[in-house]
This record gives structure tokens, C-alpha cells and sequence, in this order.
């Protein structure tokens, strides 16, 4: 039972740090779109001459977004994963992560699929991990 309680409280301060690395990540994304839209700007007043610029740019934004939201995907997966008395079901989250990455592995989504077993290889760390 002790066992239990230990990954339990494991897993709750695993997916605190989930929602404080979204934050950081949500915050990452702002400031990227600022640079964005700063990016554009100068390249209108360059004569539509800093492309290249403006395409980083906005490459930087989107693949932030993109992490921010495969993180939130991952959080409501596992936060569903939890009961009334706000147990968590470790095994049902595990195989709810091998099930995504399963999906995204047959949409060849390989870059979400490394971030979804990123994620999955440090639950399994974290649950079984010892105090």
C-alpha cells in the first residue's frame, strides 16, 4: 500500500511539472509570435526584402505551438486518468501514451511520436522511481 501511495504522490508531482513546463512553453510561444509579427513588419518595410527572416520566424512559432499543444494533449490524457479521490490509473495512462504514439507512428507524425515517448519514458521513469 505504502508502494502505491509513493507513485501516486510520484505521478501528481510529475504532472505538476507537465503544467509548469506548459506555461514556460505558452510563454515561449507569445514571445515567439511577437517576433513574428515584428518580423513581418520589417519585411514590409524593407520592400518585401527580409523573407528569409520572417520565414524563420515563423517557422520558430509554429514548432513551439506545435509542442504546446502535443503537451496539453498529453496532460487531459492523463489528468482523465484520474478518479474521484484523484488516484491516478498509471497503467491505463501508459497505455492511453502507447496508443498515441502507436497512432502517430501509422500518420508517420514521427517528430509528435518521439515527443509522446519522451514524455511516456519519463512517466514510467517517474512511477517507478523510489523515494
Amino acid at each position: 500500500m505504502e508502494k502505491e501511495i509513493i507513485e501516486q504522490k510520484k505521478v501528481a508531482g510529475f504532472i505538476r511539472t507537465l503544467e509548469e513546463e506548459l506555461e514556460v512553453l505558452q510563454k515561449r510561444e507569445r514571445a515567439a509570435g511577437w517576433a513574428q509579427r515584428n518580423a513581418l513588419i520589417e519585411h514590409v518595410y524593407s520592400n518585401y526584402d527580409r523573407q528569409e527572416k520572417l520565414l524563420a520566424k515563423k517557422e520558430k512559432w509554429e514548432n513551439i505551438g506545435l509542442q504546446c499543444r502535443i503537451l496539453e494533449d498529453i496532460l487531459e490524457l492523463l489528468i482523465k486518468h484520474r478518479d474521484i479521490y484523484g488516484l491516478y490509473n498509471i497503467s491505463a495512462m501508459q497505455r492511453e501514451l502507447d496508443n498515441q504514439l502507436a497512432l502517430a507512428e501509422r500518420k508517420n507524425e514521427f517528430g509528435i511520436a518521439q515527443v509522446i515517448l519522451d514524455y511516456k519514458t519519463r512517466l514510467e521513469k517517474e512511477s517507478q522511481e523510489r523515494i
